[in-house]
């Protein structure tokens, strides 16, 4: 007797870089470039480039002059007015510049002055006011404008407009505990031991702190929150105010989403064959019997038609009774041949589409519990109770989408899980089964919209082959299969999961997509 059994198992993932609309095309499709990025420019009210709408050309030359000298005479004949603002707080300094422009711009004159002597200037109408520090000073007109937010927490806006320099403000509340010794003897506190007793009260009050960045492009903003409309109120010069509302409409906006198809297919292939050859004769007091590969020799008057197997049928089938021995006639020969060939397919098929956010993760579960076990025990007063193991077989599905690029590549994670239920027998007369379980991690992978990420999971390939044959004529040729019996088995199983993620356009339901 011999056995031969053969196990594989593979693990492999493609990604089908074509979508179905381009293969029917039969074209050639560029991805995007991996790294694009969309890069949004909110424009900045620099402390020293100002806005002056002059088509006049400055020229100038100037040797150790003050500053605001220098901006005085630029601004003479423009236009516009000048105010020079001291800082009172620290002492008395004359910033002083050397200049030659030619021909220059008056917005560029400015500008260079302004940077070279280290003030601050804005345009207050058609006048330019300068000094010291000045947009950190409370003196500029201000605007007041409350941003209602869809998408972003406004605590978080809050925290990134003060790393931006901007002063926000926030309520919190104060819990103050004081504790006041009674005298010995008080009534209301029912001591009649004379000792003194100790009453705790506890007031809450409210507060009011600020933080924020002493430097950014927002120096000189205040704002607060309101986590019931979640909106943020702003406060503070106009040019300000509008730098705020672009960062805060930059942060704002809806994070995507995607519809992954899951595609799962597992594939269950068993085949079995089996080849035997049985025979009897007799000859005289020779009995001889031959069953898969096993053979029996019996020299004698009277045997066991039970054990051989075979005589008696015949005798019944004439009326006769039936002896002790054997009824057949001194020479007899019955021969019996037995193929068969098992097959076994078992499919199962699970689509699913989930609807997946950016940063956010999705399951599905679809089982049916299935009886493991059976156990029934009997107490000692006679009472029967029987206890059932119940485990889940079916599909599970996670897909976790981490992030999704501007370029439209989407980087996700699935892990699919199949349980198949299969028979195992009937314990206790309730019918039971066995479990078997396929799950694949896929990792963290990239796919472009419309892109089909291939992944062959679990591949189990056993073929297991059994012979048993008498020595010697066994094997022989032809005569050798006479004395010899064979099975071989084949079983298959292959798990398949196809993924397909699609990007959801914002202005398009999910039932349009193509």
């Amino acid at each position: 007797m011999g056995v031969r059994f053969l196990c594989t198992m593979a693990l492999a993932w493609t990604v089908a870089a074509a979508t179905a609309e381009e293969a029917n095309a039969g074209g050639e499709v560029a991805p995007p470039p991996v790294g694009a990025m969309v890069v949004d420019t909110v424009p900045l009210p620099g402390p020293a480039f100002i806005p002056l709408r002059s088509t006049q050309a400055v020229t100038m030359t100037a040797r150790e002059a003050r500053a605001q000298d220098v901006l005085m005479g630029l601004l003479q004949g423009t236009g516009y007015n000048f105010t020079f603002l001291e800082h009172h707080k620290e002492p008395a300094m004359e910033p002083r510049v050397t200049v030659d422009f030619r021909d220059e711009s008056l917005e560029e004159a400015v500008h260079f002055v302004l940077i070279s002597s280290g003030l601050e200037g804005y345009l207050e109408g058609r006048t330019l006011m300068v000094g010291p520090g000045l947009l950190g000073r409370n003196i500029r007109s201000k605007v007041s404008r409350v941003i209602r937010l869809n998408q972003v927490d406004a605590a978080g806006a809050a925290g990134f407009l003060a790393n931006l320099g901007a002063t926000m403000s926030v309520t919190h509340s104060v819990t103050t505990t004081a504790t006041e010794a009674l005298p010995p003897g008080d009534a209301s506190t029912g001591d009649d031991a004379g000792h003194g007793s100790q009453v705790a009260s506890t007031t809450v009050t409210a507060a009011v702190s600020e933080f924020g960045g002493r430097q950014g492009p927002l120096r000189g903003l205040r704002g607060t929150t309101d986590e019931r409309l979640n909106t943020i109120t702003v406060v503070g010069p106009s040019d300000l105010v509008d730098v705020a509302q672009g960062y805060l409409r930059q942060m704002d906006r809806r994070k995507r989403q995607v519809a992954v198809k899951v595609r799962i297919m597992n594939v269950d292939l068993n085949r079995s064959k089996v080849l035997d050859h049985s025979f009897s004769a007799r000859i005289g007091d020779a009995f001889i019997l031959s069953q898969p590969g096993e053979s029996l020799f019996n020299f004698a008057v009277v045997k066991s038609a039970e054990m051989l197997g075979t005589g008696s049928s015949d005798n019944k089938a004439s009326g006769g009774s039936s002896p002790s021995g054997l009824a057949d006639p001194n020479y007899s020969f019955y021969s019996q041949l037995e193929a068969a060939i098992v097959s076994s397919e078992v499919n199962l098929l699970a689509e699913p589409t989930l609807l997946v956010q950016e940063g956010e993760s999705a399951s599905i579960n679809t089982t049916t519990s299935v009886i493991t076990g059976n156990t029934t025990t009997t107490s000692p007063s006679g009472i029967t109770q029987t206890s059932q193991e119940r485990e889940q077989a079916g599909l599970s599905l996670t897909v976790d989408v981490s992030k999704i690029d501007d370029n439209d590549f989407i980087s996700l994670k699935v892990r699919p899980k199949v349980s198949v239920p299969a028979p195992a027998g009937i314990q206790n007369g309730v019918p039971i089964f066995n479990i078997t379980e396929r799950a694949l991690s896929s990792g963290s992978v990239r796919l472009r919209d419309g892109q089909t990420l291939v992944l062959s999971g679990v591949i189990q390939d056993s073929d297991r082959e059994q012979v048993t044959k008498l020595p010697l004529l066994g094997d022989l040729p032809l005569l050798g299969k006479l004395f010899r019996g064979s099975s071989r088995t084949r079983e298959k199983t292959e798990l398949i999961i196809l993924v397909t993620p699609s990007l959801v356009q914002e202005d398009q339901p999910l039932a349009l997509r193509p």
